[in-house]
Order: C-alpha cells, then sequence, then structure tokens
C-alpha cells in the first residue's frame, strides 16, 4: 500500500491539549478536511474512512493546527463553524458530519444549531441523538463508523417519511431533532462507552473509543475501548495514567 505523506511531522509541532485542525493537499494547500483531537489524532491516517483516504494519497496532507489548548466543548464549537465556512464557500472537503459529536443526549445550543445549518445541499437528515447530517447518505455513513456496521440511506428515508419508526437505534426525521428516545438497549451500551473520558495527564476524550484511538496513534496499538472502560470502572492504571468519566472530575 502506498504509504500517506504528512507533513510537518508530529514531532515537530506536538500541539497541546484538545485542539482543531486542518488537513490540507500538498499540493495546492486546498483544505479537505476538518477535525479536532489531541495528541497524534491529526497525524493518524491508519482510521481514516475512503474519502479522506483517496484524496490524502493522491495529494499528500499538509497538517494546519488551528487552534490548541482548548476544551472539549470549545474544540466542539470550533469544528463546526469551520466545517460551515468552508462548505459555504464551495470547498471539496471530505466531512461527513457537521462535526461535534457527542454522546446520546447532548443538547446543542441554539448558536451551535445555527452554525450546523451552514451545509451544502441535499435534504438535512435529523437523528434523535440531537446531529445533524447534510442527508440520509450521509447519515447512513456515520452510522456504519459509528456502530460498524454495514448500513444503507433507505431505512432512515422510511423513518423520515413515517413508514418506520426507528432506524439503527434511533429515530430520523427531516424537519427537526426527533423527541424518540433511542432503544433502551443502545442507550445502556452508549451510556458506557460515548460518555467523556478524563486522564490523569490532563487529557479529555469524546468517548472511550476516542481515547482508545488516541492511545492506538501514541503507539499503544493494542489498545481497545474497553480497555478504557475497564480501568475506569476498576480505578486501575492503564498506560501509566488514571482514567475517569470526565463529569465527575
Amino acid at each position: 500500500m502506498t504509504k500517506i505523506q504528512i507533513t510537518p511531522m508530529w514531532k515537530d509541532v506536538k500541539p497541546s491539549g484538545n485542539y482543531v485542525y486542518r488537513h490540507r493537499r500538498s499540493t495546492d494547500g486546498s483544505v479537505f478536511y476538518v477535525g479536532r483531537g489531541t495528541h497524534r489524532r491529526a497525524w493518524a491516517s491508519d482510521k481514516r474512512r475512503g474519502y479522506w483516504r483517496n484524496t490524502a494519497l493522491k495529494y499528500g496532507v499538509t497538517v494546519e493546527i488551528v487552534k490548541e489548548g482548548m476544551s472539549l466543548e470549545c474544540s466542539k464549537t470550533l469544528e463546526i463553524i469551520l466545517i460551515g465556512i468552508h462548505r459555504l464557500a464551495g470547498d471539496k472537503i471530505v466531512n461527513i458530519s457537521d462535526g461535534g459529536e457527542s454522546a446520546s443526549g447532548f443538547a446543542w445550543t441554539k448558536e451551535q444549531r445555527k452554525l450546523m445549518s451552514l451545509s451544502r445541499g441535499g435534504r438535512p437528515v435529523f437523528c434523535s441523538n440531537g446531529m445533524k447530517f447534510d442527508s440520509a447518505n450521509h447519515a447512513a455513513r456515520w452510522v456504519s463508523e459509528f456502530r460498524g456496521i454495514k448500513s444503507s440511506n433507505g431505512p432512515i428515508v422510511s423513518c423520515c417519511k413515517l413508514r418506520m419508526k426507528t432506524a439503527y437505534g434511533f429515530s430520523w426525521s427531516y424537519d427537526g431533532v426527533p423527541m424518540e428516545p433511542i432503544s433502551v438497549g443502545l442507550r445502556s451500551r452508549l451510556d458506557s462507552t460515548m460518555k467523556a473520558i478524563g486522564s490523569s495527564d490532563g487529557s479529555i476524550y469524546e468517548s472511550a473509543a476516542d481515547a482508545a484511538r488516541q492511545m492506538i496513534d501514541m503507539g499503544h496499538v493494542k489498545c481497545r475501548r474497553g480497555y478504557i472502560t475497564r480501568a475506569v470502572r476498576t480505578g486501575k492504571s492503564l498506560y501509566g495514567m488514571r482514567w475517569f468519566y470526565a463529569q465527575n472530575a
């Protein structure tokens, strides 16, 4: 497999805390992705999806740190703003969602909902977890990434047209965030994997899965989200750090 060329190197930048970054095509400097993370997230390529990988392989990647040392919520809001700006400007970015994803039950502020409305063409789709997508296709891609299953836009469209009550554990709507709660079984699984996670080095992660990805980026290649949640429950040290649910810190 051809190696993706990413510049500058992480060791030459080392952004602190939560940060927001842009990936630019090395050939002409145009932005093709906006993201946020900690540690080596902006330099990670092994967990990226097809659209990002195809662009990165073809043009190369230049990492730009927009702002670092932020709180988790501030990084989410800035990510939403930048994605909206680039879409409004007609830039060809490969982001699937509008950014700022969070755990089920997260309540968007009025200002954040305005920012999320800056999306490109297609009929927007709203999910019962508070997220908004450009289209049912984008929502289906997010479901595939989030739940690790093969999904399509058909069931989501059927929910929007009131032909089905739920699809993939969520309810969906064209005209606003659905009030139908997600299934009890899925909520139980989300409660243990999608809460914000903190570590004793001062880092905050969106979820156990996000923390595991960051640990993999740092060289702990065998890390899994189950390891993180187990460390939180037992209070035992993992990778030289203590772990906890951030809201309980």
